[in-house]
């Protein structure tokens, strides 16, 4: 495979960090390339593409299909055609053009071919796509006498496809399919699909399909579990509202919907029902969600609630959250010393629970605010130390920790930008927030670090000569790390790239994105955002690199 071609603008890249990238292990170069024909290609003038065309020495393939699509819709879809025909990485690439000039084809083609490239177009790498979802469903509903072992063929991988909860076009596209596979499917594959429409896509329209009468509560309750986390709280009251005073999982649900909608009463009226001994977890759950709600509402019945749950429960994973709840209500009611003992519970006995970082960065305040400056510094710093041991901190933690240390040490008082009077102490200060700025510049934490140099009296510029702006210039080349190089995805991405598919290469690194892993490799955050501006789309750079 030739290396695509990518360029990273320096004002793009000068945003994602500001530390040089430190060398890879294997890689895959990325440089600028094909620059004429994407510009042209992404406006409006005809003489332009073709003056970038006729400049061009083998344009890739794809540049071909997008450059005939805007003249010779027929000569684009043969093109189209042989490249499904030849095989291969570019077969995976044409498939989605291919759907759509099957749907657009005066001529229905027979069953079993569209059969053919839906089926190989869902279970390639852009199956997960929702433009790839809508048109290949699009292509069965027009093969209208497509037999039902084809169509059950042909749409197999939704029977399995992922629904998250965040991707609302994916689970829309998707849920058409399923009901094409409820109405036209062979009768097993038919009743799969449609339990899994209704059960696992209760948002979605079921079209005409009947629900087979009474749905158990079993059943509604699934339902309902998805809806929940879809935040259509409405529908969820609506779906087992009936079910509270017999169902504890259901009285959960609509007390969480109530929660949601701050209907407290009616939220706290719905607990009684789940609270009960023969609720087993979903007891403990329920107790967790009642506090909730008397926290949010900073009633009295929080100090006694947490009490009894952390005597249940108190080296439950969820007792940390209790803590923290109940460090807030005693904020609130002025009581400092009652909430840094809740405070210190949390950081003494849950090194490892999600709130340790909050707790610890409020008790490090609070210490500072009482004129408790060496300690307060010494909190943030086992701060900073937990956060950097840790595979993957979440940066903003980091940042807020060493942000604080660093504006501490200029201005001691949490609540005042006062300068500490020694000048010695005083230019250490400025250099620490400096120092932090040009490290973390475009952070949240970074333009506060701006803010508090200028309002000091300080220099705000702090990029320094060596730093990745003077040396990422606009030509600059962004390396892969391995691991990244080695992903099908984004390896189909950068060929997508070098022949001119730049809508496909853009829904397949959509994909690579969306992973958890993903996030916390600086340098394949870097290759992707460098991946998205060569295909045209900087918006997705740039949330990619936020």
């Amino acid at each position: 495979m030739t290396p695509a071609l990518l360029a990273l603008p320096l004002a793009l890249l000068a945003t994602a960090s500001t530390s040089p990238a430190p060398a890879a292990a294997p890689t895959l170069p990325l440089q600028p390339a094909h620059a004429a024909l994407r510009a042209a290609l992404q406006g409006a003038d005809e003489g332009a593409v073709d003056r970038a065309f006729a400049e061009a020495v083998g344009a890739g393939a794809g540049f071909v299909v997008r450059r005939l699509e805007r003249s010779d819709r027929a000569a684009a879809c043969a093109d189209v055609q042989r490249l499904v025909d030849g095989g291969g990485a570019l077969r995976e690439l044409a498939l989605p053009r291919h759907l759509r000039c099957l749907t657009d084809a005066a001529d229905a083609p027979a069953g079993r071919v569209v059969a053919d490239v839906v089926a190989g177009a869902l279970a390639g790498p852009l199956g997960r796509d929702p433009a790839v979802l809508a048109a290949a469903t699009a292509l069965i509903e027009r093969s209208a006498t497509m037999p039902a072992v084809d169509v059950a063929r042909a749409l197999d991988a939704l029977r399995t496809a992922p629904l998250p909860v965040s991707e609302a076009a994916r689970r829309a596209a998707v849920a058409k399919g399923l009901r094409l596979l409820a109405a036209r499917a062979p009768p097993a594959v038919a009743l799969a699909a449609k339990a899994r429409l209704l059960d696992e896509l209760p948002e979605q329209p079921r079209g005409d399909l009947d629900d087979d009468g009474a749905v158990t509560a079993a059943r509604r309750v699934a339902r309902a579990t998805v809806l929940e986390r879809l935040q259509k709280n409405d529908d969820v009251v609506a779906l087992v509202g009936d079910l509270v005073g017999k169902d504890c999982e259901a009285a959960l649900l609509v007390a969480k919907a109530k929660r949601k909608l701050r209907r407290y009463a009616e939220a706290r009226q719905a607990l009684a029902h789940a609270t009960h001994e023969r609720c087993g977890e979903t007891r403990k759950k329920a107790r967790y969600l009642e506090l909730r709600v008397a926290s949010i509402q900073k009633g009295a019945s929080v100090e006694g609630l947490a009490r009894a749950f952390l005597t249940e429960w108190g080296r439950d994973p969820l007792a940390d959250d209790v803590l923290v709840w109940l460090a807030e209500t005693r904020g609130a009611r002025g009581d400092d010393a009652a909430r840094d003992e809740a405070l210190a519970r949390v950081v003494a006995g849950f090194p490892d629970g999600d709130m340790v970082d909050d707790a610890r960065f409020r008790l490090a305040l609070s210490t500072a605010l009482r004129g408790e400056h060496e300690r307060a510094l010494g909190l943030l710093d086992d701060a900073e130390r937990a956060l950097a041991a840790r595979a993957r901190p979440r940066p903003v933690d980091l940042d807020r920790a060493r942000y604080w240390k660093a504006r501490l040490a200029l201005a001691p008082d949490p609540r005042s930008l006062d300068v500490v009077v020694d000048p010695d102490a005083a230019r250490a200060g400025r250099e620490a927030v400096a120092a932090f700025a040009r490290q973390r510049g475009a952070s949240y934490y970074g333009h506060l670090a701006r803010r508090l140099l200028r309002a000091s009296g300080g220099d705000a510029v702090v990029d320094d000569a060596g730093q990745p702006r003077a040396v990422l210039a606009a030509d600059a080349t962004v390396a892969v790390p391995a691991g990244l190089a080695r992903d099908r995805r984004f390896a189909l991405a950068l060929t997508a790239l070098d022949v001119g598919f730049d809508d496909e290469a853009a829904a397949l690194l959509v994909d690579v994105a969306s992973d958890a892993a993903f996030s916390g490799d600086r340098d394949a955050v870097l290759a992707v955002a460098a991946a998205f501006v060569t295909a045209g789309q900087p918006d997705r750079a740039h949330q990619t690199l936020r």
